[in-house]
């Protein structure tokens, strides 16, 4: 809680004080309890000395200040003692103006004098800054405390909820304690663990099924999608073969055709060839016979075979130009003898 004090509020009013920056809150041993705000300001330049005296009383008498503070100095207001950070005092006993109807001269209040009706020594300031500083610690452990309690509270109530969750957990799961004492009763097992272990076996070897499963089925998709692959590959070769069997059906099938037209070419070929081989067995035949005829007529012996038909066309020939020849002196000599 933070109250103005009479000085700090008469440094407002009168002197302009500058700036003010609160230090710390300490309470006042006054016989009324007063809580005094202690402020770190800027200390006012004193009056002039030749600052007439009737004018402070006109300034106090314009501006009238209450001062409900216990502690008062003669010579002017109460007693303030403001400190600092590090505990030292700034200024103390500094004189607030005094209150109406207090005799004593206010132009006091602006001298700022060292030594004041009240003196309270820095050992005096120490010892209350000590005793204010153990005052707050002693106030934080306290609140420190209260937390620690507030939060031990709070942990054991979360405990509690835990605990009744973990009860009626429990008063839930006994049915099944019960079931596997009855097993143990009607089987082979003596205690419960033996069961809770049998059971643990049985799953772990579930688990190693399944997982030998879920592998051997994982292979089966793998060859199923191998095997699928295969025979999409097959299937193109298929069709690949396919189209060249076709392929090949048509020009099997342009051979076909082509076959009857190279047998009537054929038959033709062999016809021809039968009738050129008469026509040259006739030719021989007569070749022989002319060659033959030649013979008779030359009265000569010729060692020509008679295969070699070539040899006799060229006796034949030989024979032929001969007779021209004769033929051609004949006609000559007759023609002579006629023009005779």
């Amino acid at each position: 809680m933070q109250c103005w004090s009479p000085l700090v509020h008469s440094l407002k009013s009168r002197a302009q004080v500058p700036q003010e920056r609160t230090i710390s809150c300490l309470p006042s041993p006054g016989p009324q309890g007063h809580l005094l705000t202690l402020y770190e300001t800027s200390v006012p330049q004193p009056p002039e000395p030749h600052l007439s005296p009737q004018k402070s009383p006109q300034a106090a008498s314009n501006t009238p200040e209450p001062f409900p503070s216990p502690h008062f100095c003669p010579m002017g207001g109460p007693v303030v003692s403001a400190c600092s950070q590090d505990g030292l005092s700034t200024w103390r006993g500094l004189r607030a103006p005094p209150a109406p109807g207090w005799p004593g001269p206010r132009e006091d209040w602006a001298r700022f004098p060292d030594q004041c009706c009240f003196p309270r020594t820095q050992e005096n300031d120490q010892k209350r800054i000590r005793a204010m500083k153990k005052v707050n610690k002693e106030r934080e452990l306290r609140c420190q405390h209260l937390r620690e309690l507030t939060r031990g509270k709070q942990e054991m109530v979360a405990l509690r909820l835990e605990h009744q969750r973990l009860s009626a957990k429990l008063q839930d799961y006994s049915i099944f304690n019960k079931y596997l004492e009855k097993v143990v009763e009607n089987s082979e097992f003596e205690e419960i663990h033996e069961v809770i272990a049998r059971y643990k076996t049985l799953m772990s070897m579930h688990h190693d099924l399944m997982q030998s499963a879920q592998e051997g089925q994982e292979k089966i998709e793998h060859a199923k999608a191998r095997l699928a692959h295969y025979m999409e590959e097959k299937d193109d070769e298929i069709l690949q073969q396919n189209n060249e069997l076709a392929r090949l059906q048509m020009r099997f099938d342009r051979a076909r055709s082509n076959v009857i037209i190279w047998e009537s070419r054929w038959a033709h070929i062999q016809n021809t060839a039968a009738k050129k081989t008469l026509l040259l067995g006739t030719i021989k035949m007569a070749t022989l016979n002319l060659f033959q005829i030649v013979s008779k007529q030359l009265k000569e012996a010729t060692e020509v075979a008679l295969e070699d038909t070539h040899k006799q066309l060229d006796m034949i020939q030989q024979f032929i130009q001969d007779l021209s020849d004769i033929w051609a002196e004949v006609k000559k000599k007759e023609q002579q003898q006629v023009r005779v």
